[in-house]
Order: C-alpha cells, then sequence, then structure tokens
C-alpha cells in the first residue's frame, strides 16, 4: 500500500499518523483508511464506556467524518495525529451525553419487562372505538 507523501518519505516503513493526515488533507482519500485502522477500535472502547455500544458506533463515524473533514486544520506543531483525534472524539462524546441531558432517553419497550414495557402499564380510561360504535 502506497500513500503520497508518506511512500516517498518513508520507503520501507509504515507512514506516521502525521504523513497520513497530510496525505489526507492533500486529497489522499486511501489515509484515511489506514487511520481508521489505526485508532477506530480505541475511539470505540472509549466511546462505549461513557455512551454505550450503539452510540459508540455513531462517534466512532462521526469522528473519523470529522478527521476526514478536517485534516487540512490539522497541525502537528500543535500535538500527535492521536491528540488531535481523541479530542474530537471527546467532544463526540461530550455532545451525546449533552444530547441526553436535554432528552432523556426513552425506554425500550421490549426491554423493560415481559408485560409489554412502560407503556402497557399505564391505564387506559378512554373506551375503545368499537366500544363508541356499539353506543
Amino acid at each position: 500500500m502506497t500513500f503520497g507523501r508518506a511512500a516517498t518519505l518513508r520507503a520501507n516503513a509504515e507512514p506516521s499518523d502525521e504523513d497520513l493526515v497530510a496525505d489526507l488533507a492533500a486529497g489522499g482519500h486511501e489515509a484515511l483508511g489506514a487511520l481508521y485502522g489505526r485508532y477506530a477500535r480505541l475511539v470505540y472502547q472509549i466511546a462505549s464506556r461513557s455512551v454505550g455500544a450503539a452510540a459508540a458506533e455513531e462517534i466512532v463515524q462521526d469522528t473519523f467524518l470529522g478527521i476526514w473533514r478536517g485534516a487540512g486544520s490539522f497541525d502537528p506543531s500543535a500535538g500527535s495525529f492521536r491528540s488531535w483525534a481523541l479530542r474530537l472524539a471527546h467532544w463526540r462524546i461530550l455532545n451525546e451525553l449533552r444530547r441526553r441531558q436535554r432528552h432523556p432517553a426513552v425506554h425500550d419497550d421490549n426491554a423493560e419487562s415481559d408485560d409489554g414495557g412502560p407503556l402497557q402499564r399505564v391505564p387506559d380510561r378512554e373506551p375503545w372505538p368499537e366500544e363508541l360504535v356499539e353506543k
């Protein structure tokens, strides 16, 4: 596998994260796959501890979309790619936690109990449509 600038900088070695993100910023979209392979699992593990597995998958996708879109803004003099990528993931995790505070989770009816969930336990005092027709 070869990457534009990274291939010329490191003939027989793996390209660095910084080389890959520079390639990505220059339009080398295949570099995103290498970065994903290196960091997706770590981002997922960190996110799943805070927000659960399903939301963690979304955070991984959003993080790498942010990496792809923001590759040109990455500044290696400000820190490593790893810290930049994890900071992007951290922001997305915080946004998800804030969203959950604003909109409390809706319970899954099937996971709540065998009787159909919390909505089945709410008494319905209104007549059924069939009862209205009979009157």
